[in-house]
């Protein structure tokens, strides 16, 4: 029995030729190890957790995709649990994580609170969260959002616009209002005027984003130019445009952020602030990982920059 243990287990002390003996006959037996009883005998679960805000956005099955695949590479599962920015269950989410003895929790969305940190770390469980800054009890992954904002406004500045508008999140929302003030701060810094009905609050669906993108329409003194806060937003307000007898981008120019695969095939395909979800997903990976093998390490903070895909949903005004 112990030698089949340490061949199910991965030991270097089982001879290669016996270990191979032992998963033949586990493979004709079709044996399943108990996981749980393996992690109360080693003290190790081989679980993280990670926590989304929407599970209908496609970032974040992308981003969940790329952290699992790397899971999985390391001898690692993975527990998902979806909040829909509801911070209850957030809380639920987490102790129930904890119940499971998680090695480690990767909080992927902005909207947390401290306290749902402080009871992770009560219990000794790593925490890396993304973006929220008020957390200081974990380690942090920072996107900087400025650089592709910034980026995507010159961008449209070069093609002869003057009027942009925005398309933001909901206020309850840290990440929208993130991302507003940036691109508020961004069009003082470029001298351009920012009338208030100009910037628009909307669902993150693309729902919103299609009544935030009717109301724009309606107004008299009418952008040239749409900034929206994620890209489901913006291909919410693509579809507004078409269904208003309009053209993308010879009437509006169109920006999202995220630059979610789906953005390649809609038409035309969308201009976009790439987040960097690969590499989002190694920093959360990685950081567990050294958190789990190392309890006294200190928190680490990951910097990752944003970067504009130009594609064919902007171009310059018609009055150009």
């Amino acid at each position: 029995m112990a030698t089949v243990s340490r061949t199910l287990n991965g030991s270097s002390l089982v001879r290669p030729a016996t270990a191979e003996r032992v998963r033949k006959v586990v493979q004709e037996l079709g044996y399943v190890p108990n996981s749980s009883a393996r992690s109360l005998s080693s003290g190790k679960s081989n679980l993280f957790g990670v926590v989304i805000s929407d599970i209908t956005n496609p970032f974040f099955p992308e981003l969940i995709s790329n952290f699992e695949s790397l899971a999985l590479k390391n001898g690692y599962e993975v527990v998902f649990a979806n909040t829909n920015y509801d911070p209850e269950r957030l809380d639920h989410a987490l102790r129930r994580m904890v119940e499971r003895r998680v090695e480690g929790v990767a909080i992927l969305t902005s909207e947390v609170h401290d306290s749902a940190i402080t009871m992770l770390r009560r219990q000794n469980i790593p925490v890396v969260t993304l973006q929220q800054q008020t957390v200081q009890q974990g380690s942090i992954i920072k996107v900087d959002h400025s650089v592709g904002i910034a980026e995507a406004i010159a961008h449209l500045m070069e093609l002869g616009h003057r009027d942009i508008a925005f398309i933001a999140g909901p206020s309850d929302l840290w990440s929208a209002r993130k991302r507003r003030d940036i691109f508020a701060a961004e069009i003082k810094r470029n001298k351009l005027t920012l009338p208030a009905e100009w910037i628009a609050e909307s669902d993150p669906r693309p729902e919103g984003g299609f009544d935030a993108m009717q109301a724009l329409l309606k107004l008299k003194n009418r952008p040239t130019a749409i900034m929206a806060t994620n890209d489901l937003i913006a291909l919410g307000a693509l579809r507004a445009i078409n269904e208003a007898g309009l053209d993308v981008p010879r009437d509006f120019s169109i920006v999202g952020i995220d630059d979610i695969d789906l953005v390649h095939y809609v038409h035309p395909p969308l201009t976009t602030i790439r987040i960097p979800r690969p590499q989002i997903a190694e920093c959360a990976f990685t950081t567990l990982l050294e958190n789990s093998r190392n309890p006294e390490m200190k928190k680490i903070q990951s910097n990752l920059p944003t970067q504009l895909i130009v594609r064919a949903s902007t171009a310059a005004p018609r009055s150009n």
